[in-house]
């Protein structure tokens, strides 16, 4: 064995940053604060239809056995770092971990999902069957008195009681791969996000397409048949302080739609948009054909508002005047923002930000995957492996 190195994060830039330094006989501890790796990807949804449709979501179980089985990683779940010193080659590093909820207890039975008041116990991905607390959620984290979920796990695994565990460990490198965080359309109000619960986000979609088999996404038996999806929700946005290309949203919108069709034939999709992003392996493809199924209108619409159907109301969309349309669903394709503890890690690594708060590297502590801009799922694994090449090549020229 080499040396040992830290990667913080376990989505798809971690998972593949672990995977190459420990195939290079590096020790890696890999540590994720939620209960399980795979981050944002795992929650995804395969969107084949008769074919796959290349969105790499299928990449994310395959390598997270890999880091398992990997002789050479240590995952950490629950876990952040709270504390780093020393200087490339030789970094002192000290871990802090969560145990609220102990995994190796849970039997995911989900008693403490239906117990919880505040739906703040979630599940953190449906293949992993994964749970997690959300702490802006629980009752307990702001200050009140709960312990409705704790008392509801039949086997222990919740316990606010159950103190946490610190210790500290000595690596030569870092990998910083935090991911990000999607853009919260709750600032975007006259879109109606969080006022009306037929307008969500393409995660949401993602999510609920994930879980189930068909189209009845709010599990209520209602299909939607006629959806709207509208482009740069948080991205391309001056006001926003985001003002780049997210270069995820339009793929994942006309695959998501592409799939909604699959499902359900009668289903009709239109996308509001300023441009389509058409790179990547096989989108252009993908793009050509949704021109012909779906309709697409140049513009974003100004404001939202509900009722038995959601109107959209624009101005200028496609070259038209004011008007306005009616949908089912509207679907907000949120772009890629950096991820909520990217100023603290900033802090604790002594890094950089660029100007739009995202990551960068310095000698030894290397940034990987979307902690450093937008990528989608193989972009970041791709990008998680080639910067811990560049580690590995650093770190041997340093011991040579």
């Amino acid at each position: 064995m080499k040396a040992s190195a830290l990667v913080i994060g376990g989505g798809p830039a971690g998972l593949g940053a672990a995977l190459k330094l420990a195939g290079a006989g590096i020790k890696v501890y890999l540590v994720e604060k939620e209960g399980a790796v795979g981050g944002w990807g795992a929650r995804y949804v395969c969107k084949a239809t008769d074919s796959c449709q290349q969105c790499s979501a299928c990449l994310i179980p395959k390598k997270i056995q890999e880091v398992y089985q990997h002789p050479l990683v240590e995952i950490l779940t629950n876990t952040q770092v709270v504390d780093v010193e020393g200087e490339p080659g030789s970094f002192q590093v000290r871990l802090q971990r969560d145990q609220t909820l102990d995994p190796t207890l849970c039997n995911a039975c989900g008693r403490c999902l239906e117990a919880c008041p505040k739906a703040a116990v979630d599940l953190l991905n449906p293949w992993a069957v994964s749970y997690r607390i959300d702490k802006e959620r629980c009752k307990v984290y702001s200050g009140e008195d709960c312990d409705l979920c704790a008392r509801a796990c039949p086997t222990g695994a919740i316990n606010f009681h159950r103190p946490g565990a610190s210790w500290d460990l000595s690596v030569q490198l870092v990998v910083a791969a935090i991911g990000h965080e999607p853009f919260d359309a709750r600032r975007k109000y006259r879109l109606g996000y969080g006022r009306f619960p037929r307008v969500i986000t393409g995660l949401e979609l993602e999510e609920a397409l994930n879980r189930i088999e068909g189209t009845d996404i709010f599990g209520d038996g209602w299909r939607p048949l006629d959806v709207a999806f509208i482009q740069c929700v948080g991205s391309r946005d001056v006001q926003e302080g985001a003002d780049y290309c997210s270069r995820v949203c339009c793929k994942y919108a006309l695959r998501l739609a592409g799939l909604l069709r699959h499902r359900e034939p009668a289903t009709k999709a239109t996308f509001y948009y300023m441009d389509i992003q058409t790179g990547g392996k096989g989108f252009p493809e993908i793009y050509r054909q949704a021109r012909d199924d779906f309709e697409f209108m140049r513009g974003i619409p100004a404001r939202i508002d509900g009722g038995d159907r959601l109107k959209l109301h624009f101005d200028g969309v496609s070259g038209e005047g004011f008007a306005n349309r009616e949908h089912d669903l509207v679907v907000l394709s949120v772009g890629i923002a950096p991820s909520a503890n990217t100023a603290e890690m900033a802090r604790l690594l002594t890094l950089n930000r660029d100007e739009h708060g995202f990551l960068k590297g310095r000698e030894g502590i290397y940034v990987a995957g979307t902690a450093g801009g937008p990528r989608d799922i193989s972009e970041s694994l791709a990008h998680g492996m080639e910067t811990a090449a560049k580690a590995i090549i650093k770190l041997e020229g340093r011991e040579g």
